[in-house]
């Protein structure tokens, strides 16, 4: 590492702490209200997502809060990585540690570490990215003043981007689904036994997942009301539309609407596919007929049918309000 880009560390570094430490700066606490909040699964184009809001506003990026290792509270809490909350319950712990976070009374470097935060001391609000928190986002709406980003993207993409990507490798040695330890988060798995018995493979392995991360904010009664559910697919083949349903969602003007940029996540080709415009039939190259055909079963299993033509998301199903 050069002279220059160690200073730059740094300063950066210094930077964090001067925007932890509000007494420094009289840096007012944020409200829960300012915060615009993804909430995606994992190579679901979360990253995409945040990087072109931040390219509109003048924003504090938080880079996955829920990441176990990120802040000790996470530690008491007992959280792994897909935790369900259900909505009603009366977790003080839970609730206090949100209420923290959101309102920036707790700030850990590490997700804060992708902001130069000279810039951040600036900015008017925080987006958070949450690849790890779908199945806690009706308990979040039913308790905090938000107007989170369900953000979707087409399972068989995501699928195959996971299957396509080092940070998914053990899948390939280990595609057994293991149930989690969280009594709430096991029970919730448990309901789907039936999907549950169709892992046999890595595709099928990560499409149950995709679709326990799912089932529940698209089926539910608030779906599209208290959270603005958004295709991924839908961004890119009807931008100006999604673009004004985020717009009067976030009341926020996007003044640079240009979705043809790689995120810092896309890996190896994928950058010039993005750049081409392509990357919506790029997992075809990676997923089989008998494949599709087996992530579609597990899909219909969970009550989710939006996408039973792989070809085209059923966009009046995915926005449809749950019974």
């Amino acid at each position: 590492m050069s002279k220059t880009k160690k200073l730059l560390k740094i300063v950066n570094y210094l930077g964090f702490y001067i925007y932890k430490y509000p007494f420094l700066i009289k840096r007012k606490f944020s409200k829960a209200s300012q915060n615009i909040i993804i909430f995606a699964s994992p190579r679901g184009g979360s990253t995409f997502l945040m990087e072109f809001i931040a390219r509109n506003q003048d924003s504090t990026i938080i880079y996955e809060p829920l990441y176990p290792n990120f802040f000790k509270e996470l530690k008491v809490l007992k959280f792994e990585w897909n935790n369900y909350i259900e909505e009603k319950t009366k977790d003080n712990k839970a609730f206090l540690f949100f209420e923290n976070l959101f309102n920036q009374r707790i700030i850990s470097f590490k997700p804060y570490s992708v902001n130069n935060y000279w810039q951040s001391l600036r900015s008017k609000i925080n987006v958070f990215k949450i690849i790890r928190g779908n199945l806690m986002l009706p308990y979040l709406v039913n308790n905090f003043e938000l107007k989170p980003i369900f953000f979707v993207r087409s399972p068989y993409a995501t699928v195959a981007s996971q299957l396509n990507h080092p940070g998914w490798a053990w899948v390939l040695k280990d595609c057994k689904y293991h149930l989690p330890r969280d009594k709430s988060t096991k029970a919730y798995v448990l309901k789907f036994g039936e999907a549950l018995k169709k892992v046999n493979a890595p595709h099928t392995r990560l499409a149950f997942e995709w679709a326990l991360n799912h089932q529940l904010c698209l089926n539910h009664k608030n779906n599209n009301v208290k959270w603005l559910t958004v295709s991924y697919e839908n961004l890119i083949i009807n931008t100006n539309f999604e673009i004004n349903r985020l717009s009067d969602w976030l009341d926020i003007t996007f003044k640079n609407k240009n979705i043809k940029q790689a995120s810092r996540t896309t890996i190896g080709d994928s950058k010039k596919t993005i750049l081409s415009g392509n990357q919506l039939n790029n997992w075809r190259k990676h997923l089989n007929s008998k494949e599709i055909d087996e992530i579609r079963e597990i899909l219909n299993l969970c009550d989710i049918y939006a996408f039973d033509d792989e070809n085209e998301t059923n966009i009046d199903l995915l926005y449809k309000n749950g019974v």
